[in-house]
């Protein structure tokens, strides 16, 4: 698989893979079934999983690793146009199904809250396929959602880790559609939510996590960006 990305990110077009069957008088070492049960192997599954899901035109997206044995690790992302249909249908089915609940009984919150966790996936999802204005439309709407939910069920926990991600994602967007004023005001009160979350659950992973992101989105930002006060 490391030779893959590696060769993707040469523009090589085309690679092959010997050999099928190998016996030990013939390299065994590099066949791509296992000689003595005839069975596919690793080799066979890997180059299987490439063909299967990779194509001409695919694109390479930017990818990191962090945490304890990341440097073990190969990944590399692909934006292909499979993924985008799928992961835009996906989305919208669960809108869908989310808004009928809504619809169905106002009075369920728990239908608002998923709602809002529905339009925050597909913002986020745009965001990564490199379609900022449209996902930070989805991403402002899952705020106000949440904005809402927090009035009628008060959960600091899980309500405020959506809304605390939701003005992340906004300011992250608004950031790289270079408007710096309105994602220092995002960013900032990301930060003070989760700093507070941060406080009743410090072991939590996923808000530390989220905090480290919204100091470094914050840290990008220009330096004569001044905070926008919030009434």
């Amino acid at each position: 698989m490391r030779l893959f990305i590696e060769v993707s990110k040469l523009q090589i077009d085309v690679i092959g893979e010997s050999q099928l069957v190998g016996v030990p008088t013939q390299f065994p070492s590099v066949s791509m079934m296992n000689w003595q049960d005839n069975k596919p192997n690793a080799r066979y599954w890997v180059l299987k999983l490439i063909h299967d899901n990779f194509h001409a035109g695919d694109a390479l997206v930017e990818t990191s690793l962090e945490g304890t044995g990341s440097d073990d690790v190969d990944a590399q992302g692909f934006a292909t146009p499979q993924g985008r249909k799928r992961t835009r249908s996906r989305c919208r089915k669960a809108i869908a199904m989310n808004e009928n609940l809504v619809k169905s009984d106002k009075n369920n919150v728990q239908a608002v809250a998923d709602l809002a966790s529905a339009n925050l996936t597909m913002g986020l999802a745009l965001y990564l396929m490199h379609s900022p204005r449209e996902a930070l439309v989805f991403v402002q709407r899952s705020d106000s959602m949440v904005r809402s939910v927090a009035v009628r069920d008060p959960d600091p926990l899980s309500n405020g880790m959506v809304h605390a991600v939701a003005l992340l994602y906004s300011g992250r967007i608004e950031a790289s559609l270079h408007h710096p004023e309105f994602a220092r005001k995002d960013l900032d009160l990301a930060q003070a939510m989760l700093e507070q979350l941060a406080k009743r659950s410090p072991k939590h992973r996923y808000i530390m996590d989220a905090l480290g992101e919204t100091q470094a989105a914050i840290k990008a930002l220009p330096d004569d960006t001044a905070s926008i006060a919030v009434h």
